[in-house]
């Protein structure tokens, strides 16, 4: 219900301040999502999977080109942006589905089992902070989300 896939059958929900309902597109924009299975397309390019997501989000050049750049050194497959997505192991598919769901620059991001296939130790903890922020991402997510016994909306 959050990343819109399914309408809340009763109640409100708001993601970063839209309601996902009336404003799914708004909600959409401002979220990343990282699903537990692999949704990279594994015949294209580390570069082009990046390339075709930020043509999606409409981000235009050169800004696109810099936030691959940015990204993909971030999540450290920058040495391997030429190489088809088919050929890395599952860790590293998993960090270029990361710095895809970064890439439009989400004020969310959603990940659905975090760690799940990553290959690396520092990687899980890179991913748990942003390359701007020497807080932890995950006390920042803690309030994200309240009860689901509370009657307030979800931000």
């Amino acid at each position: 219900m959050l990343t819109t896939l399914t309408k809340p059958s009763q109640g409100h929900i708001e993601v970063a301040g839209y309601d996902v309902v009336r404003q799914p597109i708004q909600a959409k924009q401002s979220i990343g999502v990282v699903l537990q299975q692999t949704s990279v397309d594994g015949d294209l390019s580390v570069w082009e999977n990046m390339e075709l997501h930020g043509r999606l989000h409409h981000i235009a050049n050169p800004q696109r080109q810099r936030l691959i750049n940015q990204w993909l050194e971030y999540v450290e497959l920058a040495d391997r942006k030429d190489d088809l997505v088919k050929t890395l192991s599952g860790g590293m598919k998993r960090r270029l589905q990361t710095a895809r769901a970064l890439l439009h620059r989400p004020q969310i991001l959603f990940l659905d089992e975090p760690t799940v296939g990553l290959d690396r130790i520092g990687s899980r903890c890179a991913l748990l902070h942003h390359p701007s922020h020497s807080e932890p991402c995950l006390r920042l997510c803690s309030s994200l989300m309240r009860s689901p016994h509370s009657s307030q909306s979800l931000r």
